[in-house]
């Protein structure tokens, strides 16, 4: 009823335009559109009592009526039909079996009319191939309800949407439609979706997905808009708006599908813009053919994706051809991301870019198929590696973490380096924000920096992604060495040095209890600088009693902050002493310290309280104390368990606590 109430004060408003006098049909019984025994009718359906009477031989509704098919019966029909406006109530059903047109369809009407298809009973049936056209002359169609809708596709009708201008005024005289509702197209072996028809046409149409809505294409042969593109006289001009979901993965030739194509005509263009979700088949075509004037723009908006996990073959055109649309890509802005899936020996190429042509190639070296979503910005979300890195910031998100092995290419021109002094005609390291600083990879650089030869950096051995930079200044890494913690008297004496030191700003050493939580016990300055290698002693007079931990900070001047590995002492032990930490185990993680012990092979072995070996591992130690790491398998779950270590003559025992 709401729906209902809302749609009359759309129409009211309109009235002032259009006087109150308009004819409108409401059923009476099911059966044939044709049929006058199936309507009753009104002249002044804008009066707030209209007068109702039964249609008589001859009335029937025509292209300029308004039609509702009521609760509790069903309209078919066998020709192509027309209203200016229907609603389908609750209970009501229309099975067209030709095409169905909606929408303002004479001048006499003007064209301030917001026509509207309400669908809240059934329009349409499983399996339906008729046709949802707008009627000559509509400027506006609103395609709302809470019923379903089942057709074959949706078009426009021919040469009918420049009113009330020329072909010379279409940007500012089309049509726009709203698809406010979820909608199945059923159409196989053709088109589907589209705002061209059958014929090459002037026109300026406008096609919008509400967010929240989903239009999905059913059929495995049927695609998205109508290729008509060898015309050279028409200049059709042609948006889409994928503010909800348009879903075209039921497509699966790999040889053609969805081809958005503009005409070989300086006036037309396509435009798709996706900042919602827009799902594609096996096939995806976007380019110019070879006499192309029109022009064409692929924009995933911010929150947009694009999902072409499916796609076997995209194709995006030629970029740096000399055309008047070069750079045929997927712009991306704010999070907009592109879709695909990698493989094995196969380069994949996602093309994106923000205001320049700037993709990304995805190589599997190792691992099985991956999906990754990618994006690109002008912005960097860290602090820069260093002062020559280029302002262009790539996120590749994995889509199972972990497992795969992959060799990344990435694409610039000398354009898209910007004043920060990078250049691809240096050294170029890639680099990788860890969560905490940047990894570098070395990369090997080709091409010129021109738009026909553009520069691609590749490194290899990537197994986990993020955040990507490009930078040509490598920061020395600190380099630890001879990290050594033991006890001197009452106290812990602390070693460590440093085989790289460059551009360090303060060393910290940390302390802990438990071997989780750390803070700082003594703050040590530089003393080079000079990339050699340099050494440094603490001595802690004040440790712990029993476990105490230590590690290095070490903080570079660009921020970055880098760990030495953990020691443990406890000052509590005598003779020979196996240590675990951090205990309680927080993870699948656990380090076992042996100190004291004498040269020989050893067994670590885990057992839980049932007496019961849930894990075993050799380890050949060298005498004295050492620390070695265990991986504890995913069958051990929360719980106290007992930490062994033996060579059949010597036996150490602990406890470990699991959580």
């Amino acid at each position: 009823m709401k729906k209902r109430v809302t749609l009359l004060l759309v129409l009211i408003i309109s009235v002032f335009t259009n006087g109150y006098s308009q004819t409108a049909y409401r059923t009476i019984a099911s059966g044939d559109w044709d049929a006058f025994a199936t309507w009753e009718r009104t002249t002044n359906v804008y009066n707030p009592t209209p007068t109702w009477a039964p249609a008589i031989a001859g009335q029937i509704p025509t292209s300029n009526n308004i039609v509702y098919v009521t609760n509790g019966f069903t309209v078919t029909t066998a020709a192509t039909k027309s209203c200016l406006n229907l609603i389908v109530e609750a209970g009501g059903t229309l099975t067209p079996g030709a095409t169905l047109r909606v929408g303002v369809a004479s001048s006499a009407l003007g064209g301030g009319f917001t026509d509207t298809l309400l669908v809240n009973g059934t329009l349409g049936a499983p399996g339906s191939q008729f046709a949802l056209e707008l009627g000559t002359s509509c400027k506006f169609l609103w395609v709302t309800g809470t019923g379903t809708i089942q057709m074959g596709r949706f078009r426009p009708n021919n040469a009918n949407l420049n009113y009330p201008g020329s072909p010379s005024l279409n940007a500012g005289t089309g049509t726009t439609v709203l698809f406010d509702k979820d909608i199945q197209f059923t159409q196989s072996g053709n088109y589907g979706f589209s705002a061209l028809n059958s014929a090459p046409v002037n026109d300026s149409i406008n096609l919008t997905i509400a967010s929240g809505r989903t239009i999905t294409l059913t059929d495995p042969t049927s695609y998205f808009h109508n290729d008509l593109s060898s015309s050279g006289t028409a200049n059709g001009k042609f948006v889409y708006n994928i503010n909800g979901t348009l879903d075209l993965s039921a497509h699966t030739s790999t040889t053609g599908g969805t081809k958005l194509i503009p005409f070989p005509n300086a006036s037309s263009a396509i435009t798709l813009n996706v900042s919602g979700l827009l799902k594609l088949g096996a096939y995806f075509k976007a380019d110019t053919i070879s006499t192309s004037l029109g022009s064409l723009s692929l924009n995933i908006l911010n929150g947009g994706l694009i999902d072409a996990s499916l796609t076997t073959r995209l194709i995006t055109g030629t970029v740096g051809a000399a055309t008047a649309t070069p750079d045929i890509y997927f712009k991306v802005a704010g999070t907009g991301a592109l879709r695909r899936t990698t493989s094995n020996g196969v380069r994949i190429e996602f093309p994106i870019g923000t205001t320049s042509y700037t993709p990304v190639y995805i190589t599997g070296a190792s691992g099985p198929d991956e999906t990754f979503t990618v994006t690109v910005k002008d912005a960097l979300t860290n602090p820069a590696p260093s002062a020559t890195t280029m302002n262009k910031e790539w996120n590749l998100v994995e889509g199972t973490p972990g497992g795969n092995t992959d060799t990344l290419r990435f694409q610039w021109t000398i354009a898209d380096q910007g004043a920060s002094g990078f250049s691809g005609a240096a050294p170029v390291f890639i680099c990788r924000w860890n969560g905490l600083l940047w990894e570098y990879t070395a990369a090997s650089v080709s091409g010129t920096g021109s738009a026909a030869d553009p520069y691609v950096a590749r490194g290899t051995g990537f197994s986990a992604f993020g955040l990507f930079v490009l930078t040509n200044s490598f920061p020395v890494p600190v380099s630890f060495i001879n990290v050594k913690a033991y006890q001197k008297q009452t106290g812990v004496q602390v070693e460590f040095g440093n085989a790289t030191e460059s551009d360090i700003a303060n060393y910290i050493v940390e302390r802990s209890a438990d071997g989780v939580n750390f803070t700082g016990v003594n703050t040590l300055l530089p003393k080079a600088n000079n990339g050699g290698r340099i050494a440094y002693t603490y001595f802690d007079a004040s440790p712990n009693k029993g476990n105490n931990f230590y590690r290095i900070k070490a903080t570079e001047k660009n921020g970055q902050v880098k760990y030495s590995s953990t020691l443990n002492i406890n000052l509590l032990s005598n003779g020979i002493w196996v240590n675990a930490y951090p205990n309680p185990v927080k993870g699948s993680n656990v380090n076992v310290q042996l100190e004291n012990f004498e040269k020989a092979v050893y067994t670590i072995s885990i057992f839980n309280q049932m007496g019961q070996k849930v894990y075993a591992k050799s380890v050949n130690h060298n005498g004295g104390t050492a620390t070695f790491t265990v991986d504890l398998p995913a069958s051990v779950k929360k719980g106290v368990y007992s930490l062994q270590v033996s060579n059949g003559a010597t036996t150490v025992n602990n406890k470990i606590v699991v959580e």
